[in-house]
């Protein structure tokens, strides 16, 4: 579902196909990465900076067995290039699809190195509210609609961040209101940029919008007043 503002900037390729972008930026820029002044240079379109492309650069030199007690963000890409290369957006997984929700699910499991027990898995993806009480928990905040903020808390692996300290690699769970209705998505931050006095969040994850698995094609304002958004940090 769409629920930020869209943007022109090009935060992804065609269909997300970056994976090929990635081994090209391994193949090439290895020694012009690691220069700090010359970073500014090496944005991708102005808006994924340095921390993302490291993020990517860091995958392509990782086995992949190895990533499973790494960063959320190479986790992420990690499933994004193998369980769900070529997955579609939707909730039916037997037609090789996943939302939003689901995909947080499977990175917070491979980050544990476990299955999600059926309390852990339905605080992610808030399968315990039902859709009338969705608005009134939105508006008093309630941790039931906080998602995997709530979760990972609950499980003693994260931390609650604030806006102002968001990094690459938190999971956010954020609201918005279309038409009178709060709508609801969960990602993982890639890069946070400020922009006319809000924080705003590039993000990866399960989109409707891009059919898929990727970069989102727009930017969370997580200190939005009209946006609720709930930051967490993954915690060993």
């Amino acid at each position: 579902m769409k629920v930020a503002h869209p943007t022109s900037s090009p935060y992804h390729t065609s269909r997300n196909r970056w994976y090929p972008w990635a081994e090209r930026m391994c193949e090439g820029e290895r020694r012009a990465i690691t220069n700090a002044q010359q970073r500014e240079s090496f944005q991708l379109g102005g808006v994924v900076t340095m921390s993302f492309r490291v993020g990517v650069l860091a995958l392509c030199l990782l086995p992949l067995e190895a990533l499973s007690s790494e960063h959320p963000l190479l986790v992420g890409v990690r499933l994004a290039e193998t369980q769900y290369r070529d997955w579609r957006y939707g909730h039916r997984t037997h037609r090789k699809q996943v939302n939003c929700v689901q995909f947080m699910v499977a990175v917070v499991e491979n980050l544990l190195g476990r299955e999600l027990n059926p309390e852990e898995r339905s605080a992610i993806m808030i399968s315990n509210v039902r859709r009338r009480h969705v608005a009134r928990l939105v508006n008093r905040d309630d941790k039931r609609i906080r998602g995997i903020q709530t979760a990972l808390v609950e499980m003693q692996k994260g931390e609650v961040i604030r806006p102002e300290d968001a990094l690459p690699g938190d999971f956010v769970q954020f609201w918005k209101r279309y038409n009178g209705r709060w709508r609801g998505h969960a990602s993982i931050i890639v890069d946070v940029i400020e922009r006319n006095g809000l924080r705003c969040a590039v993000v990866f994850g399960a989109h409707s919008t891009l059919n898929g698995v990727g970069i989102g094609e727009y930017e969370v304002g997580l200190n939005d007043p009209d946006i609720k958004s709930y930051i967490v940090r993954f915690k060993k």
